[in-house]
């Protein structure tokens, strides 16, 4: 996790100085601007728990690993110029899971050795939705480029399904909710012919809460049978192409990678018998991949 965490600062830190370092007040752009688009994420997510059995530590006793999941939405994004230099942003986006599969294995030895329990199931239901309020700083803005630092805050929630077409009573749910400050850098870059190049890199802290529902287990509660509690880190990226039809509209083809990660947490379970056993989460891990397509409407 530290290395991870070096990493972020590194990549972060050396587009910063690039950038802040062409500092200019010379192009002033849009007061407002409307952005909304689609989007397609391939995700993979997993998480995993240590625990005693027979009196014997298992360093990965129950792990849950999601993948692919595949989704479609659309977003939107609306971003007010309230002063030459500074924008306030909000956005929110949905996502609408249509494909996935999910495996939940169990094991009785150390290092996912003597497996126990192996079930290979569908994860073809749920959604994942965003929420993020950011303030821009316009650090650059002339004929050759435009550059925003941003700082702001965003709230993730992604809903999992675990199910299976031989039983139809199997209708588990996991849900993992991602909450924290960001970081970011934005750069756009105009090219020949109404062509442009746009990209950013945000990093920011994360508190994680994940929920279960195992809901054919009788010997948990329900409907929230275990949570889990983390702190983590994020990193994403986004990278395109776009347009200008004219000075009030364009439109741009986008790829998105994200990794976000929480270092080691803990994992509640909440008994029938009143009983509240805990034991360690090793991390919950989510890395996806993704293409969007983005009208922008300025004024």
């Amino acid at each position: 996790m530290q290395r991870f965490n070096k990493i972020l600062f590194i990549i972060f830190c050396i587009l910063l100085i690039q950038n802040i370092t062409a500092f200019s007040q010379e192009y002033l752009t849009e007061r407002l601007s409307v952005e909304a688009g689609s989007e397609y994420r391939n995700t993979d997510f997993r998480w995993s728990i240590d625990g005693t059995v027979d009196e014997r530590y298992i360093n990965i006793y129950s792990e849950l690993i999601f993948k692919p999941v595949s989704s479609v939405g659309a977003y939107a994004n609306l971003q007010y110029r309230v002063h030459n230099l500074v924008s306030a942003q909000i956005s929110y986006g949905h996502l609408f899971t249509f494909n996935g599969k999910v495996t939940d294995y169990d094991y009785d030895g150390n290092d996912r050795t003597n497996p126990i329990t192996q079930l290979n199931l569908k994860s073809n239901k749920g959604g994942m939705n965003y929420f993020k309020l950011m303030a821009l700083f316009h650090a650059v803005e002339n004929a050759k480029m435009n550059t925003a630092i941003g700082l702001g805050y965003s709230i993730n929630s992604e809903k999992y399904f675990l199910l299976d077409d031989n039983n139809k009573s199997l209708r588990s749910t996991y849900l993992a909710k991602w909450s924290g400050p960001q970081l970011a850098l934005d750069s756009k870059i105009p090219l020949k012919h109404n062509w442009f190049l746009k990209g950013s890199v945000t990093t920011g802290f994360l508190k994680y809460a994940g929920e279960g529902n195992w809901n054919l287990i009788e010997e948990f509660q329900h409907p929230v049978s275990f949570v889990q509690t983390a702190n983590g880190l994020q990193l994403d990226g986004k990278i395109g192409a776009g347009y200008h039809f004219n000075r009030k509209i364009n439109l741009g083809l986008f790829g998105i990678y994200s990794y976000w990660k929480t270092e080691r947490g803990t994992d509640k379970l909440f008994l029938k018998n009143g009983d509240t056993p805990t034991t360690g989460l090793n991390s919950a891990l989510k890395k996806s991949i993704g293409v969007s397509v983005v009208a922008n409407y300025s004024l």
